[in-house]
Parts: C-alpha cells; structure tokens; sequence
C-alpha cells in the first residue's frame, strides 16, 4: 500500500490510498452520476438508511460534505472516500462504491461500505475497507473498528467477517432504516488482529443419493413442509416447522448464522428429486475441549416407517460420510465444512424408528441418561438414548 497526501491551495482533503488497482480517492462531482444509480439500487436501499428519492442534489451535498469533513479533521468527523478502480490517475479512477469510518474521539470509529451495483461481486469492499482500516489504526490510532448491520444483510457481515471482525452479538434496534430501527449484528474488530477471519465460516454442501437429497435451506422453502414432525431427536431445540413470512426468516438466518460462526449446518432433507423439504437435519459442533465431536439433531415429517425413517436414514449416511471422511460414493463438495473424529446423537428411549436408523447408519448405543428431556411430553421427563459414531482409524 502506498499513501499520498494530496497538497496545493484550497482545503485539506481524503488521502489517496492505494492497493493494486484499488484506490482510495476523495468523492468528485464527476461521481455524482455513479452515486445516484448505487443509491437508488434496491439493494443499496433495502440494507442502507438511504432516502428513497435520492438524486443529483443529495449526491452533491455528499460530495460536499465529505469535502468540508475531510477539511476539519476533527476527532469525530467521518473519513469517507470514493472506491476508484485503475491504475492511473487517483482522482479519476473510475467509481466503484464508498467506504468510510466515523471516529469517536476514544479510539473506537465505526466502519461503514457500500458497492456500486455494477462491481458486485469482486471483493471490492473487501480490499477498500482494508485500505480505510490501515489508514484508521496508522493515522487516527483508532484502536477497535466497529461494524453493525440488519440481520440478514450476509454481503455485509461476509465483508467484515473476511476482515477478521468477530460478530459479538444481535442487538435489538441497534439497524437504522427508513422503516424504524431493526434487529442488527455487531462486530468488533482490534488494531491488532490480523486482517483475516479470525474463524471458520462453514458452508452447507449439496450431498445426495439414489433416495435422499441434502441440501441448503433457500428462501423459495418457505410454507413447503408438508405434515406434522413425526421423527424428532432429543435436544432438538426448535420442533416446529418453518413458517411463513418474518417467522421463517429469522429461523432461516439463524441456520445461516450457525453456518457464519463455525458452530452449526443446517440441512433441508428432501427426495431425491428435490421436492419440498421432508425435515432438516442439523450438524452441532462444540468449541471448547471436544472440538473435532459432533452433535446430530432432527425433525422429520410424514410416516415414520414408510417415509421418514428412511429418508433419516439416508441424511445420516450422507453427513456421517462428509465430516468423518467415510462412506462409498459421497461427494467431496471442496467447501468448508468441520472435519470430525466423532458424531453424536440423542433419542427418545422408545424412538425405535430413529435407532434403526442410526444403527442403520453405523451408530452404535452407548448409554441410557434418565429424566433428560421435556421435548414430546409436556413437561414431563423422559429418558433418552445415546448413539456415538467415531471415525475410521
């Protein structure tokens, strides 16, 4: 990275920051165009406090402002820059998007990005908002970067995440938006932490037989489960079937954010022909001393013998043969996903149709705990069933 300071008469403005073909440069008149089409991109909208008729007008009063804040430099005014690309002059690299941080005056700023619709898609923000952070620790001594977006936004938090900021927590009301504040994630990021992720963010790999199909639970799944649960596994904490609108959302990000931070995938379980989902089968791994353990859970639909039993079947087959690396004919995805030494699974004492299918699958019993769970009986304690799986030597 190379740093200009741009001098002469008039106003201080943003340095010049450069990285390969990525520059950082001060927004211009000249990117007015660009600005009015990103801010009136619906993604841009949907995810961004932006003003639904923004046009030329606002876009100059952005360009101005981040002139005049450039100017003051004061401990809390933002440091916006353009997101130029090319290799020739700085202040007419071809627009690409904005980046900016606001410090506090206390050595924390918050991170702020937004890509051009049309340079989607090249990990633009990723090697622009690197540049700012450098600029943040080196020059402002900001000594922890902050990033916060709505729930859902997975463009935004796979940027940050390439960063090496680590998502803290969802904060209710901590996302801005012309609706009213929304439920958010917020990421910290210090000084001194590399910029790369600082832990796994596992995918959910397509794994498929002659009889059964895993895979992603997508957005078009909403309101296609058919039936009741008939199949659940004991400490399955959610048994209900996705629903709907808002409810399915946020049961659909919470698979994803499992995924996002290394401790869970979440499996939609259908035929082979990839109809509507029959179940989801969900893949637990601990953090601490057990690392490399596993803990299998489910809920299946239709009739247990005839339908969902062997479709159970066939899931545990798949997984068991991707993360303990055995089984004839499964696909290696090339995707990350937890490579174990052990599986583990809990059932009700009498679920005779979830042990076939684990003993099917190679699990072998190993103990009977009592009163463990509350999952089917109202409240009632039930003793419950443990299966192990290990991995070939």
């Amino acid at each position: 990275m190379t740093t200009h300071e741009q001098t002469g008469a008039g106003p201080a403005t943003a340095p010049v920051l450069r990285s390969g073909e990525v520059v950082l440069r001060p927004l211009a008149e000249h990117d007015i165009p660009a600005l009015v089409e990103q801010e009136r991109d619906p993604q841009t909208q949907r995810w961004t406090p932006s003003e639904p008729l923004f046009g030329p007008e606002q876009a100059q009063a952005r360009v101005r402002a981040a002139r005049e804040q450039w100017a003051a430099r004061s401990a809390t005014t933002p440091r916006r820059w353009a997101i130029g690309l090319g290799e020739g002059e700085p202040g007419h690299a071809p627009y690409a998007g904005t980046v900016e941080y606001v410090p506090d005056g206390h050595g924390g700023a918050e991170v702020g990005f937004v890509v051009h619709p049309a340079r989607r898609g090249r990990g633009l923000a990723v090697l622009g908002l690197g540049l700012a952070l450098r600029h943040a620790h080196t020059t402002d001594r900001v000594e922890v970067a902050h990033w916060r977006s709505e729930v859902g936004n997975w463009a935004s938090r796979r940027v940050a995440w390439r960063l090496g900021f680590r998502v803290e927590g969802t904060v209710r009301g901590i996302a801005p938006h012309p609706d009213g504040p929304r439920e958010g994630w917020w990421g910290t990021r210090l000084a001194a932490d590399p910029q790369s992720p600082a832990h796994a963010w596992w995918e959910t790999p397509r794994l498929e037989s002659d009889a059964v199909l895993l895979r992603p639970w997508e957005d078009r799944d909403a309101g296609r489960v058919p039936g009741a649960t008939s199949l659940v596994s004991a400490g399955e904490q959610d048994v209900r079937q996705p629903a709907e609108g808002p409810a399915f959302t946020s049961w659909l990000d919470a698979c994803r954010a499992g995924a996002a931070s290394a401790s869970r995938v979440t499996w939609c379980v259908a035929r082979a022909d990839d109809g509507p989902p029959q179940g989801a089968l969900h893949l637990r791994v601990s953090s601490g001393a057990r690392r490399g353990s596993g803990e299998l859970g489910w809920w299946m639909t239709g009739d247990p013998r005839t339908h969902a039993a062997p479709l159970l079947l066939g899931g545990l087959v798949a997984v068991a043969g991707q993360v303990l690396g055995q089984g004839a004919a499964l696909p290696r995805t090339g995707l990350a996903v937890p490579r174990l030494h052990r599986l583990g699974a809990t059932i009700g004492v009498d679920d005779a149709d979830s042990a076939r299918a684990l003993e099917g699958s190679g699990f072998h019993r190993v103990g009977v705990e009592h009163a463990t769970w509350t999952g089917r009986s109202h409240g009632v304690p039930e003793d419950t069933a443990r299966y192990e799986l290990l991995a070939l030597p």
